[in-house]
């Protein structure tokens, strides 16, 4: 695929961070063993090239996510992807968190993932707050905790990741 004017960054110079927002595999309560959908973000993200992809756990609160974000930020992650927290429930606050954060949203990956979604899932797929936005150069993702969510997910970014960080960044 030819990106014409933007052209010259590569995902091998960007490193991604993935964050699981999970209380019981936080606290321990879960073994980190039987995290199926970090698993799944590592070996999908890992074919793409970035420089390094760092995995981390974190509860669900609203100040610890917020923080997180900031300082992988701050550390110029180009992908940040968060994964679980998105839905309706009390302790759902990933995504108030990236709310928060982000200064552009990018509505149509959202609008995307709850088509497809929709189209595996049905009506369900309605109470999905999955979103996407940008802070600085980096772009940041939240995705449903579930492994076909996390895959979804990554197939929509796999598309369009490289052009993002190209006009981020170039």
């Amino acid at each position: 695929m030819t990106w014409d004017k933007h052209q010259g960054i590569g995902l091998s110079e960007i490193s991604a961070s993935v964050l699981i927002i999970s209380d019981s595999l936080f606290s321990g309560t879960r073994d980190i063993s039987e995290d199926e959908s970090g698993a799944t973000a590592i070996d999908l993200l890992s074919n793409f090239g970035f420089a390094s992809i760092n995995l981390d756990y974190y509860p669900d609160e609203l100040a610890a996510i917020k923080s997180k974000i900031d300082h992988d930020v701050s550390e110029k992650n180009g992908l940040i992807l968060l994964i679980g927290g998105t839905g309706i429930a009390p302790r759902d606050v990933t995504t108030d968190a990236v709310i928060e954060i982000i200064k552009k949203e990018l509505p149509g990956f959202g609008e995307q993932f709850r088509k497809l979604s929709y189209d595996q899932i049905g009506d369900k797929a309605l109470l999905s707050r999955a979103i996407a936005g940008i802070k600085n150069e980096s772009v940041i993702i939240a995705l449903p905790g579930s492994p076909n969510a996390v895959l979804l997910g990554i197939s929509i970014i796999e598309k369009i990741i490289q052009h993002i960080m190209e006009l981020l960044r170039g």
